[in-house]
């Protein structure tokens, strides 16, 4: 397939480097050169001329500047935004006549485990569905939801990647503590933590399931539960979505 991407940040790269690997055409629409082998340009425009579908990874407030260049050339094609808080409403307005994909993905998918929550701003039908949905596959996960629960997602698979890095900061800034080398410590609590999720959704466990069978009684998991429940961390993390989804809705 003949794939434009007008932005290539961290999200737009991801995308570029799943989809080059995939065989597709890419064309990119860039303001600066980047380091790759396909065909870039600065005129938008031209990128809409050799597309199928088209990705739009650019700032949230550069939104309405892209689609204003880009909408007199677009010919059917299908225009997904990947800006967070860029309402189908708003970007219907800049495109009215043209079928427009709401998309928020998050980093993991540069390695295949990412998620990719869409809501379509059309009727789309269950093929289009099944091929937007094959197309995006080599990503990780792929679901569709409703456009109000977005803010949600961007909180809860966008800045997740944030948070649990963070966490394992603290496990590892621990285990240094104890006497053992970064490096390793790194490496042991990135994939207990990956591992983790892994068992999770393979075996549709409860997190609590989880917890239960690693705390023996009078073990010593228990004693770090206890601590961390005396610490308020549930309410910390709970705060942390609660408190980006608000910041999402105001933008």
């Amino acid at each position: 397939m003949n794939i434009g991407l007008i932005g290539l940040g961290n999200m737009g790269r991801a995308f570029y480097d799943l989809f080059l690997e995939e065989g597709h055409e890419l064309f990119v629409g860039c303001p600066h050169e980047k380091d790759i082998s396909t065909f870039q340009t600065r005129d938008n425009s031209s990128v809409v001329d050799r597309s199928e579908i088209i990705f739009i990874g650019v700032k949230p407030y550069m939104v309405e500047e892209v689609m204003a260049e880009i909408v007199p050339k677009v010919e059917g094609q299908i225009i997904v935004s990947m800006a967070a808080g860029v309402s189908l409403e708003r970007l219907q307005k800049m495109a009215p006549t043209e079928k427009i994909i709401r998309i928020l993905p998050n980093t993991p998918v540069a390695v295949g485990s990412g998620v990719v929550a869409y809501t379509p701003g059309y009727d789309m039908s269950d093929e289009e569905k099944a091929a937007f949905e094959e197309l995006l596959k080599g990503a990780g996960e792929v679901v569709e939801v409703a456009e109000k629960d977005l803010d949600i997602v961007t909180a809860l698979t966008g800045a997740t990647p944030a948070f649990v890095a963070m966490v394992i900061e603290g496990f590892v800034d621990g285990a240094c503590a104890c006497g053992m080398k970064r490096d390793l410590a790194y490496k042991l609590a990135a994939k207990a933590v990956a591992g983790t999720s892994d068992l999770m959704t393979a075996r549709g466990l409860h997190p609590g399931q989880l917890k239960d069978g690693v705390t023996s009684p009078a073990g010593a998991t228990i004693e770090g539960v206890l601590m961390l429940e005396s610490m308020g961390m549930r309410y910390a993390f709970a705060q942390s979505i609660i408190k980006t989804v608000e910041k999402g809705k105001s933008l």
